[in-house]
């Protein structure tokens, strides 16, 4: 039923109405399956909305399925929401080491079109450390990244969501001379970095 659009959305709302035991019983029916659902158009809804009901204790195989594919699952396009989902929802100790494989690709995954939302989540939802991890990586890059279509998007969150010394680092980084400023702020996404 997961794999499908109708069966899908049965399942989700199976998930929505099920008591405790009824949730384990229907998250252990997607053990084995993470890797193929984490790619299913259909089938990543499901594991969203496993991630969302259950407590985090529940969701570890989902944890482990994953372990060791963060990056490419970070590159995909639905794979992206189940890790954006496990960083919001799971705490830190348990998603750890996905965080450390999703950094590993960092600064390729600030200019990737999927990559780039974990890279937000990580920022919004990671510790002051994972945080300044993101900062660390942007900061050779700060000025491309804030005229590159995707990475900008990267560095507004940074800028929005990092502590004060986070933010007075990458200012540095993106002042420059006077006409590099002005051309930053006179670029298409350079401008909403800039503001």
């Amino acid at each position: 039923l997961c794999a499908t659009q109708e069966g899908s959305r049965v399942v989700q709302k199976t998930f929505e109405l099920a008591d405790a035991d009824e949730l384990r019983e229907l998250a252990s029916q997607l053990e084995g399956r993470v890797k193929e659902y984490s790619r299913c158009p259909h089938g990543n809804h499901v594991l969203q909305k496993a991630i969302e009901l259950l407590p985090s204790e529940h969701v570890q195989f989902i944890v482990d399925e994953l372990s060791g594919r963060a990056v490419v699952t970070a590159r995909h396009k639905f794979g992206c929401r189940i890790l954006q989902r496990l960083i919001e929802h799971c705490p830190n100790w348990q998603v750890a080491g996905l965080i450390s494989e999703v950094m590993s690709d960092a600064d390729r995954l600030c200019r990737h079109p999927f990559g780039n939302f974990v890279l937000q989540h990580i920022l919004d939802h990671g510790t002051e450390f994972q945080h300044s991890l993101v900062v660390a990586v942007m900061l050779p890059a700060a000025r491309g990244l804030a005229n590159h279509r995707v990475g900008s998007h990267v560095l507004q969150r940074a800028l929005a969501s990092g502590k004060e010394h986070d933010r007075e680092i990458l200012e540095c980084a993106l002042a420059g001379t006077a006409s590099e400023r002005c051309r930053l702020a006179r670029g298409q996404y350079g401008s909403y970095v800039m503001r």
